[in-house]
């Protein structure tokens, strides 16, 4: 390793986990930095004796904004992890510090931890091969936080704040102020290397942010005013535009009569129910998506992030109806904007896009390198090669290589469709606008909270106090009669924890609003 890149290890370990100012942040320098990081632990890997190892080398920088604050909080986090196969074993080690010998350390700490691991009989694994993922590749972003002057985004955020009390509905005695606001932007660095010759560089954007405004009327607090941006894989351009200032009055105005609906306490029975676009998307998350990655099918993660209905892979494969034959889902890490979007996972694989569900048939699993094999003779009766769909994933160097979701898409109806019509159709039944979904440890049986509005003769009633679904994932999807259509797809958010200690990962959901029947709905405030 060179010797500045030596001192400029040094210097990135003093300041890892604590606030940075925008000049510690030296992305000229980290490709070869993170590289001669990289190598300097596969060299120790194989010395130590490794079958297979490989190394992530992260680097990420957290920017944060309010409205109410002037400048930003500005956070580095530094780390590397150190995989290694020994006779079927894995070992791991990781750390925050950024230094040659730390490297060298974590390669044989991990590979010593491997083998111990393999005392005795050795356990059968398939890793399956990949390509050498090789070169450098970065989401697209107009507006990055290092290049991005931070005087233009205090001028944008202040003529934010400026507009929102002259937005407020022009109605006798109402008024608007803010509450809170909270816009985040994650750039994260990672470099990739394997004792097969990987070597890779990528680099993801992730925005989000948060934006509550108070509606009061004759100065008494009256309702809110609420904008959410999923996270989406792009710099400051998707959050900061000047769209947002000329949408505040029509946000605030759809908070305020939203606060003029009435209330009344919700009626336990079965009912039509029609979920939003962003319920949908909850639901899906929660139930069919982690349902479908193979290692909880197998019961690999039952003492961790749980197991799956869906428990017979190679039973069900081809034959199992999962819901109705309206429903298609897919799965890819490819989707513009989409936040488990890469180029390669963390396996070193190219990922691909593939069906999850077609026509209501379960037709594939999530997988692996280490989680292909068991559906083997599923690929081969119907001539497809077998190979992992590049779902290996990790927040950070710190947290292990596990099977993670990707990105998730509920395809739409064929014909044009919206919530509005799917309303209009139901003659007594329930609205949910949007949904947290809990469920049990094989995804199979779940409660939604959020709000929810009745419907009578096809149109929206009051709020309804109280109100939850509690619904099977089977019955809930094989009781899909309605699907918006493709204008209706919209694009959210979700997180994937899962492991021992849990790892954390973000992914995308694309979803329509749909229309289920009979499905239960039940009063989560009564006490027996």
């Amino acid at each position: 390793m060179a010797a500045g890149a030596a001192a400029a290890a040094g210097a990135a370990a003093s300041r890892a986990g604590r606030a940075s100012p925008r000049r510690d942040w030296a992305p000229d320098d980290a490709g070869i930095l993170f590289q001669s990081l990289a190598l300097a632990a596969i060299d120790a890997a194989k010395q130590a004796g490794a079958q297979y190892a490989d190394v992530r080398v992260t680097r990420e920088l957290i920017q944060q904004w309010q409205i109410e604050i002037a400048a930003p909080s500005e956070t580095q986090l530094l780390a590397a992890g150190v995989r290694v196969l020994y006779n079927g074993y894995w070992g791991f080690a990781a750390s925050p510090r950024w230094t040659v010998d730390e490297m060298v350390r974590l390669a044989r700490a991990a590979t010593e931890q491997a083998k111990i691991n393999a005392r005795g009989k050795p356990r059968p694994m398939t890793w399956l091969p990949a390509l050498p993922a090789r070169g450098v590749w970065a989401v697209p972003a107009a507006r990055d936080p290092l290049t991005e002057s931070p005087e233009e985004i205090r001028d944008f955020l202040d003529a934010l704040a400026a507009r929102i009390p002259s937005a407020a509905p022009a109605a006798p005695g109402i008024t608007a102020s803010l509450n809170r606001s909270r816009f985040v932007l994650r750039k994260l660095e990672k470099t990739f290397a394997s004792t097969e010759g990987a070597l890779a560089t990528q680099t993801t954007y992730t925005t989000s942010g948060d934006l509550s405004i108070d509606i009061q009327r004759d100065n008494a607090p009256f309702g809110t005013a609420h904008r959410a941006w999923p996270a989406r894989a792009a710099g400051w351009e998707s959050i900061f535009h000047t769209s947002l200032i000329r949408e505040l009055p029509a946000l605030i105005d759809e908070g305020y009569r939203r606060a003029g609906v009435p209330v009344k306490p919700v009626e336990v029975g079965r009912y039509d129910v029609v979920m939003s676009a962003k319920a949908m998307a909850a639901v899906l998350a929660a139930t069919l998506a982690p349902a479908t990655q193979l290692d909880r099918a197998l019961g690999y993660e039952a003492n961790a992030g749980g197991t799956s209905y869906l428990n017979d892979p190679l039973g069900m494969l081809g034959t199992f109806r999962a819901a109705s034959p309206l429903v298609t889902i897919s799965a890819d890490r490819s989707a513009p904007h989409g936040v488990a979007t890469v180029k390669w996972d963390d396996d070193g694989v190219t990922p691909e896009d593939f069906t999850l569900i077609e026509r209501g048939t379960l037709v594939d699993f999530q997988t692996t390198r280490e989680y292909a094999e068991p559906i083997a003779p599923w690929y081969a009766a119907h001539g497809r090669a077998l190979r992992s769909h590049g779902c290996a994933g990790s927040y950070n160097g710190l947290d292990l290589t596990m099977l993670h979701m990707p990105n998730l898409t509920l395809h739409p109806g064929a014909t044009r469709q919206s919530a509005d019509a799917l309303i209009a159709g139901t003659a007594r039944g329930v609205y949910v606008e949007d949904a947290t979904v809990s469920t049990d440890a094989q995804r199979k049986n779940g409660l939604t909270d959020g709000p929810m509005r009745e419907i009578v003769n096809g149109k929206l009633g009051p709020y309804l106090t109280g109100g939850a679904v509690s619904f099977g994932a089977l019955g809930f999807w094989t009781n899909v009669v309605a699907l918006g259509g493709p204008e209706t797809l919209s694009m959210w958010d979700g997180g994937d924890s899962k492991g021992q200690p849990s790892g954390w990962t973000a992914f995308s959901v694309s979803a329509v609003p749909a229309k289920i029947t009979g499905l239960g709905i039940v009063d989560r405030t009564r006490r027996a």
